[in-house]
């Protein structure tokens, strides 16, 4: 929640917005810069598996985020089109599937690696064996292209960090020039804007911290621990990378005087040792 929260026109709308929820509630008390936030009766609202107290996913706690709120949905959702061409008589169909979250796997010969040459071999051409083509009632090879469209002002990026059915997670993982990297994705330059990332082996243990990026510094936030980086270190735990349209400028966060009024009296909170 650290990591949306610091998107300033993402609490804008979710503060502001008509209808009341438990996000917004957090949202109000993280802008009010309340140091001890409870994230429990969100939790609640979103159901199984993540109203029990116990730590789940947190890329499968993001997505049902999106699929629960649109003021959230509306700035990271894109448009995933894949095109099949046929090596014989070169016709082109393409699918088109909206999506919050791009996946990216790790090449497995090489665990040292860049977000940029994890995004490439997301989107490079690829053979595909024994596939029919409508158009000449062949059986025959495809090159296959994926390309995002349709982007908006943030992408969220899942590197797979596990392997085997979920059982083994690669730890040596290095990825490189996370602060200096510029992607282009249809002629918009996005970068690395903030970093979820997993302390452990299994997907609902361990430990999560967030990077975020603060001016030229970088903030780790570990739970209640607050302190800045100037490069952030560890490579193997980052999870997902939210990266955001440049040249971009900073919003102020505004409660409208409705708003405030309504929230004037915020139930208590609990502090909590877990990031979500």
């Amino acid at each position: 929640m650290q990591v949306l929260f610091n998107c300033g026109n993402i609490l804008n709308d979710i503060i502001n917005s008509s209808n009341y929820s438990e996000l917004q509630n957090l949202a109000f008390s993280y802008a009010s810069k309340n140091t001890k936030l409870n994230s429990s009766h969100l939790r609640r609202s979103l159901g199984q598996p993540f109203s029990d107290n116990q730590q789940q996913d947190v890329a499968e706690f993001v997505d049902t985020l999106f699929q629960t709120y649109d003021s959230i949905t509306k700035y990271f959702r894109h448009q995933i089109d894949v095109t099949l061409t046929c090596s014989r008589c070169y016709s082109m169909r393409v699918q088109s599937t909206p999506n919050n979250i791009v996946h990216l796997n790790i090449p497995r010969d090489n665990y040292k690696t860049t977000i940029h040459s994890l995004f490439d071999e997301f989107s490079k051409s690829v053979e595909i064996n024994a596939v029919q083509c409508p158009s000449c009632n062949t059986c025959c090879t495809h090159h296959q292209n994926i390309k995002l469209t349709n982007t908006n002002q943030y992408i969220m990026l899942q590197v797979l960090l596990w392997s085997n059915n979920f059982q083994n997670k690669i730890n040596n993982l290095i990825i490189n020039q996370v602060p200096t990297t510029k992607l282009k994705i249809n002629s918009i330059y996005y970068r690395v804007h903030s970093v979820i990332c997993h302390h452990g082996e299994q997907m609902t243990e361990g430990h999560y911290t967030n990077l975020i990026r603060h001016q030229n510094n970088w903030v780790r936030c570990n739970d209640t621990q607050i302190k800045y980086e100037r490069r952030p270190r560890g490579g193997g735990e980052r999870y997902l990378h939210y990266i955001k349209r440049t040249p971009h400028q900073n919003v102020n966060v505004t409660i409208s005087p409705e708003m405030a009024l309504f929230f004037v009296s915020p139930p208590s909170r609990q502090a909590v040792t877990k990031a979500h």
